[in-house]
């Protein structure tokens, strides 16, 4: 039973694929239940403490690499619903088979059923292609498993994440040059696009003091990964089978930019220093740490990157998010002045109980220069 813990995520992408092949009204269940699954399910659950003992490692890693087929098979349903024909008769074989007519579904399917479907989508990539590709993508000597990761990354059209984020962000983390740590009082919006550029020149002058020729540069394979993926989308379903594939990227890219906003938010380090559990917001929510194989208990993540996600601890006495990562990443998007001034509190109480004299210095002036009233005030 301890293995089923982690084949939430998988199980939710096909839950995602079946409401589509349902249709209409269950994409927009699916949407509903997804984030209540999350939100509430963090909010009521205990947290998650426990560390079982996994003795068949091939079990979670098979619950890691079938998210890479279940992603193809949900844009290929997806390019489906584009195209104006029955691409390889997809819509007989449901009616056939499964006694769904999936023909009739898609011609009574209105603009805000396909806004949903690419929602859901865009959390369901970020999830299943970007959180799985992250886990995967730190193994760097396991050529199986960077296949894999390269691949889940590159539907989020993150060409850079792979490399700076193992090589750059994990070495530079909280310090004022890490492209992927938020300033205090930073905006979100503005972080999610700097970060984005910041990342790209990072990864590039990583490969060059790699001594990379431009046809090796991995930033240029994962680009043509992700146009191939989009390109599929379009030999599906058309131009509008492109801007789905587009959007979707679009969704989990910039919940990806977001989950980086929130995992550092306002936290500091001095050069030089060692990187401590205290140096990442942790989470210990029920339902973000099994849906997401455990990415929330960050602290312990980023004190050591080569310990495979089953074997990640909880970190009790960790500097802790207020709230599990979805409802962190909807306040953080939607409502910036709430987050602001809920994190103003935590970094507060980071400064007096968990930085040391160097880094309450730097947080000092940070504090100054955050414009948030509470923080310029401490």
């Amino acid at each position: 039973m301890k293995y089923l813990r982690f084949s939430m995520l998988p199980l939710l992408l096909l839950l995602l694929i079946m409401s589509l092949i349902k249709g209409p009204l269950y994409i927009i269940i699916y949407f509903f239940f997804l984030g209540g699954l999350f939100i509430i399910g963090d909010a009521l659950l205990p947290l998650d403490k426990n560390k079982p003992h996994y003795s068949k490692p091939w079990i979670l890693n098979f619950l890691l690499f079938i998210n890479l087929p279940l992603l193809v098979g949900l844009y290929f349903i997806l390019g489906w619903y584009c195209a104006d024909t029955d691409i390889l008769g997809f819509g007989a074989w449901a009616q056939w088979n499964l006694s769904i007519n999936i023909i009739e579904n898609k011609a009574s399917m209105e603009f805000y059923h396909y806004l949903f479907a690419i929602i859901s989508s865009g959390l369901m990539v970020s999830a299943g292609g970007t959180v799985v590709g992250h886990e995967l993508v730190h193994r760097t000597s396991d050529k199986i498993s960077k296949f894999f990761g390269d691949w889940l990354i590159a539907f989020s059209f993150d060409m850079a994440f792979a490399i700076d984020h193992v090589y750059g962000h994990h070495k530079n983390v909280c310090l004022k040059k890490d492209a992927a740590t938020a300033q205090r009082g930073e905006s979100i919006y503005r972080f999610i696009i700097s970060s984005s550029v910041k990342q790209l020149f990072s990864a590039n002058e990583i490969e060059k003091r790699k001594g990379k020729k431009f046809y090796q540069n991995r930033v240029l394979i994962s680009t043509i990964r992700s146009v191939l993926i989009v390109s599929l989308m379009y030999l599906i379903g058309g131009v509008y089978g492109l801007i789905m594939g587009l959007s979707i990227a679009l969704i989990a890219k910039i919940l990806l930019e977001t989950v980086n906003y929130i995992e550092h938010y306002g936290l500091v380090r001095k050069e030089r220093t060692k990187v401590y559990p205290r140096h990442s917001w942790n989470s210990n929510h029920f339902m973000s740490n099994i849906i997401l194989y455990n990415l929330s208990r960050h602290s312990h993540h980023h004190e050591k990157a080569y310990v495979e996600f089953w074997d990640l601890e909880a970190y009790e006495d960790a500097p802790e998010m207020p709230y599990g990562y979805l409802s962190m990443i909807y306040i953080a998007l939607l409502f910036p002045w709430w987050y602001h001034k809920i994190m103003a509190k935590k970094l507060i109480d980071w400064d007096q109980n968990y930085a040391n004299d160097d880094e309450r210095q730097i947080a000092k002036e940070d504090n100054q220069n955050s414009g948030i009233k509470i923080l310029m005030q401490a």
